[in-house]
């Protein structure tokens, strides 16, 4: 994603149907402004977080006003994701007040109870592809209520019930 960085594109990832608009910011994540600021809300993960086959408005992140949102799609793995969340802590875009959530693929989760370990000291909810954690802010992913327009990944109604169940904390 990172070469699509000040582009659109009308496909990504599984979704071919040209149907879905896809605008990159200057660092190469899914969103109309480039992140300059201090999110109230910053979200990592899977192809559901960048929200392949649904449009940008429609995204559970972008329902947060004030937010970042560093999903990711393709060749990528929880190693990745635990990287880019690290990142993001040791920038100057961070701040203590920042709600964090994380989405965990089902791969490679022998390395997961570490990624716990380094970041459950901060602000954050953990939620799972797999079978989650037994911990604290540690969640399933919810099911499925729809499917996006490629009929891969979650769709819309699945994305706005995920922004109530994260809201309602």
């Amino acid at each position: 994603m990172y070469d699509l960085r000040g582009q659109s594109v009308d496909r990504m990832g599984r979704d071919t149907t040209g149907k879905i608009q896809y605008r990159f910011n200057n660092q190469g994540f899914r969103s109309d402004r480039d992140f300059d600021f201090v999110p109230d809300w910053c979200f990592f993960g899977c192809s559901f977080v960048l929200g392949i086959g649904v449009p940008h408005d429609q995204i559970f992140s972008s329902k947060f006003s004030n937010s970042h949102n560093y999903g990711m799609c393709g060749d990528y793995d929880n190693k990745i994701i635990r990287d880019s969340v690290q990142q993001f802590i040791d920038s100057e875009l961070f701040s203590p007040h920042t709600q964090m959530v994380v989405f965990w693929t089902d791969r490679d989760n022998d390395l997961l109870e570490s990624y716990y370990q380094n970041f459950c000291d901060h602000n954050m909810k953990f939620f799972f592809c797999g079978t989650p954690l037994p911990h604290k802010n540690c969640f399933k992913i919810i099911p499925n209520l729809d499917l996006d327009v490629s009929g891969t990944h979650m769709g819309p109604k699945t994305h706005e019930f995920l922004y109530r169940a994260i809201c309602r904390g």
